[in-house]
């Protein structure tokens, strides 16, 4: 069975990548909330449309908050390159392929992994457990 922890649903638009921390780091939402000392409601954006008007979470916030807890935060790029600046690019290369490299970390690590929603664009994080080898979407 789920810890209740893991099924956290996320409380509003902007809130997916602290609910993910959340989740990750086996803790309630509230102790976020009150530790980064706001809710990511404000609009800073204008005229921008909800929710990329919001705030929202900086990864800095989380990161830090898990560093507090004891936990370390490490990027892990499935396909990393590099860039001159000037538009070249240049896939870097590992010793194992990087669909298996990213799934030994999923493997023995739990996590969030961030990136964009396939049908708007729009930024996304989930968390991953893996000891259940399940991804949960705070969004339900």
């Amino acid at each position: 069975m789920l810890n209740p922890l893991m099924k956290q649903i996320q409380p509003n638009r902007w809130s997916c990548l602290l609910t993910s921390f959340t989740i990750a780091l086996g803790t309630k939402q509230k102790f976020l909330f009150d530790w980064i000392g706001h809710d990511g409601s404000e609009i800073i954006w204008p005229n921008e449309e909800e929710p990329r008007n919001r705030r929202s979470f900086h990864i800095q916030e989380l990161i830090d908050y898990a560093w507090w807890r004891g936990f370390a935060v490490i990027g892990f790029e499935p396909y990393p390159r590099s860039s001159n600046g000037s538009g070249a690019v240049y896939p870097i290369d590992f010793k194992i392929n990087n669909q298996e490299r990213l799934l030994k970390v999923m493997k023995t690590h739990r996590g969030v992994i961030t990136g964009r929603t396939v049908d708007t664009n729009m930024p996304h994080a989930v968390a991953w457990n893996n000891q259940t080898g399940k991804v949960w979407n705070p969004n339900g």
